[in-house]
């Protein structure tokens, strides 16, 4: 008897279902007429595809002043997806950064892991434009083997000694101004390689004398 009740218990939910919800047939261009029986009903909620789960609200101006956007049909899931999608964004960034941190003339080695990488740009957190450092053993690029800007050209307050040795790139004599993110980049600049974010302290203090 099992089957046959959970299918008459299923019919008897679908035919109250149906009961429950009034069905109307518009022709399209005409008007409808949808009664505010309940006091407190501030709107209306839509689905525009049966089936669909993303659903549009529509706000009444004169029942519900505080809702933003009220007389106009809203999608309110677009701003938890987009503040989702940022979290997410943050989180992977956040995972894939390497912080390191040195004091004033230390050296740093950067592991050239990628036999893809050509150099690195150079983000500095004093602001300012972009910096590119390209490798002579690895590109035949205009001033290879010193900072220069988008176009090639050199820049005369750049400092920051870098040597290729094997797997690593050393930065020498590290400076406050050297603090940034640096990314490991290839001949396409759209390859991502890899980031680090040094930051460049002052030198600890001497030990007490006794």
């Amino acid at each position: 008897m099992k089957p046959l009740f959970a299918i008459l218990l299923l019919a008897v939910i679908s035919l109250v279902s149906a009961e429950s919800e009034p069905v109307q047939h518009i022709v399209q261009g005409e008007n409808l007429q949808y009664p505010l029986y309940n006091e407190k009903a501030i709107g209306f909620k839509r689905q525009i595809v049966e089936g669909s789960m993303e659903s549009q609200f529509y706000y009444l101006c004169e029942k519900s002043k505080n809702k933003k956007n009220c007389g106009a049909w809203v999608d309110e899931m677009k701003p938890l997806i987009a503040i989702l999608l940022l979290a997410v964004i943050s989180l992977v960034s956040a995972e894939s950064e390497i912080v390191e941190s040195k004091f004033i003339g230390d050296d740093y080695k950067y592991s050239v892991w990628s036999d893809e990488a050509v150099g690195f740009k150079f983000e500095p957190r004093e602001g300012g434009s972009d910096q590119f450092y390209y490798f002579c053993e690895k590109t035949k690029k205009k001033n290879c083997g010193s900072w220069v800007d988008e176009k090639g050209n050199k820049i005369k307050s750049a400092s920051l000694k870098v040597t290729l040795k094997g797997g690593e790139a050393v930065f020498s004599k590290l400076q406050k101004k050297d603090t940034g993110r640096y990314y490991l980049i290839a001949e396409d600049l759209n390859k991502d390689l890899g980031v680090t974010r040094l930051i460049i302290q002052d030198p600890p203090p001497p030990p007490p004398k006794y």
